[in-house]
């Protein structure tokens, strides 16, 4: 089998139509800002100015910014960009499988590449025709999608990793199908021994290992509550710790953003070194563990959340006795560590993913990273604008996830009520419509209705937003900010800011206790 090897040169109509044809097809949406970005690189590209598509640039020109941009920080660029990575990624792999001319962005660039597909030859000395068909019913090996990058012509690997395969008829062909054929029975007898009850691939190879059914969930933060441990002799503090890990398991599991592990044979002979290596291998994110100890009569339990890969103390507390009955202080201690520990979790996860490559994050690490979480210290309407195209990204990619419908309800309403050019009747429809599709995909939970009561709170329902944060609290009574607000929206909206207070609140502390509510 051979390849086409020498690079194409398009023609602007060439590159107009296949440009065409992705509009055409949807997946940029109507009328989107992604789909006027595409246009605008691909005709500098077109006209040869490629190498003038910087971040300032495309802002200035393609996104409506204004000449006193910094790509410092505004980062309207750089997800704008990724979104149409995005878009091209789900038209080439569905709509565009066919497309002879395909159009990327690569990562760390701005400037568009166009690349040629060739087609493998289903024999020897047979030419690779344009009408060749891939699917389902197509023979195994008949057409291989092969780039060919413009500058350099050469044939890269296979598209979905696999390096260019050997002549058909040769003797290293023969070779090639053996190993082959031996690579795909391995895999077999691997998957048959790995599907077999008991087995883990994710294990670590320590003494604890951890059903499948608790492998980390990608769309949770995963969390492990270890039993408490009594470090007196007497028996208020035995009676205290024994079950305090089962109750603020229960507790915890309220919230649906956490996924709480239950089955680690955690022991006096469990080292940090075996917590360490669940954490390491994905299977468990945080530990919370704790003691309990009476010093003088008067029982104290000390709590600490520590980070799975690094087994590192993220957050401790100790909380002294506040009721001589045993029972009376489990069930206040329950509570209260459960709302100490949702921001806590909040924070340490949205850091840890702040880490990770922007282009890589799932739709619910990008709902997480458009959240508010208290402690965080940025105020600016840049900064909210910026979790407001988060909380967009995430929605293109899951756009049945309402979490993430529900942090735009309440980020645009809460943005037509601070910021004078977005209050708009468009800016308030598309909140509505955000809020009515957070209601209906995720009316059972907690965050989702948290955030749509800061929605009506800002578009000056305040009843409504007084029943959906007393909803949250039957949800989650650990709610710490719904416990907060449920007693304070009656009486914190006001007439519509005045507009003094719109051109100072952009650089007002951002706090969900002082912000108005529209009239």
């Amino acid at each position: 089998m051979s390849y086409e090897q020498k690079p194409k040169v398009f023609s602007p109509e060439e590159a107009q139509a296949a440009l065409g044809r992705i509009r055409d097809s949807g997946v940029l949406g109507s009328k989107s800002r992604i789909q006027k970005l595409l246009g605008y690189l691909v005709q500098m590209e077109i006209e040869g100015q490629g190498e003038k598509l910087k971040a300032y640039t495309i802002a200035t020109e393609a996104l409506g910014r204004g000449s006193d941009f910094d790509p410092g920080t505004d980062s309207i660029v750089r997800v704008e960009v990724n979104r149409l990575r995005q878009a091209l990624e789900h038209y080439y792999n569905t709509q565009g499988a066919q497309e002879s001319l395909r159009i990327n962005i690569p990562k760390g660039s701005y400037r568009p590449r166009l690349h040629a597909f060739g087609i493998r030859s289903p024999g020897p000395g047979a030419k690779p025709g344009p009408e060749a068909k891939r699917g389902p019913a197509a023979a195994p090996g008949s057409v291989a999608e092969v780039a060919l990058d413009e500058a350099s012509g050469d044939a890269p690997a296979h598209a979905s990793g696999h390096a260019a395969q050997p002549k058909a008829g040769s003797w290293s062909s023969h070779w090639f199908a053996a190993l082959t054929a031996f690579a795909t029975l391995a895999a077999v007898i691997l998957v048959t021994l790995l599907l077999k009850p008991g087995l883990d691939p994710g294990a670590p190879t320590g003494p604890i290992v951890l059903d499948r059914t608790h492998q980390l969930d990608r769309n949770a933060i995963t969390v492990a509550v270890l039993p408490f441990r009594s470090l007196s002799d007497s028996a208020r503090a035995t009676q205290l710790s024994g079950g305090m890990a089962k109750e603020l398991r229960s507790s915890l599991s309220r919230n649906q953003a956490l996924s709480l592990i239950t089955n680690i044979p955690f022991n006096e002979g469990t080292s940090t070194e075996d917590l360490r290596a669940l954490g390491r291998s994905g299977q468990v994110a945080y530990f919370v563990t704790g003691s309990v100890q009476e010093l003088s009569g008067s029982l104290r339990v000390a709590v600490e959340l520590l980070d799975g890969t690094s087994g590192e103390v993220i957050w401790a507390r100790t909380y002294p006795e506040d009721s001589p009955r045993v029972e009376a202080f489990r069930d206040s201690f329950v509570m209260a560590v459960s709302s100490d520990l949702r921001p806590q979790l909040y924070s340490a996860s949205k850091r840890a993913i702040s880490a990770k490559d922007p282009n890589d994050l799932s739709a619910w690490e990008l709902y997480l990273m458009a959240t508010w979480a208290p402690g965080e210290a940025f105020s600016s309407l840049e900064w909210e604008k910026e979790r407001i195209e988060l909380a967009r990204r995430s929605v293109e990619l899951r756009p049945r996830f309402g979490q993430a419908h529900a942090v735009l309800a309440d980020k645009l309403a809460y943005l037509a009520a601070v910021d004078p050019p977005s209050n708009s009747h468009a800016t308030l429809k598309e909140a509505l419509f955000h809020a009515h599709s957070a209601h209906e995909l995720a009316p059972s939970d907690a965050d989702v209705l948290f955030n749509l009561a800061i929605h009506y709170w800002h578009t000056g329902k305040t009843g409504q937003a007084t029943r959906s944060m007393a909803r949250v609290l039957e949800l989650d009574p650990s709610h710490v900010l719904a416990r907060i607000l449920v007693e304070t929206f009656p009486y914190t909206c006001s007439p519509p800011p005045t507009k003094s207070w719109r051109q100072r609140s952009p650089t007002m502390p951002h706090s969900r206790r002082t912000i108005p509510c529209a009239g």
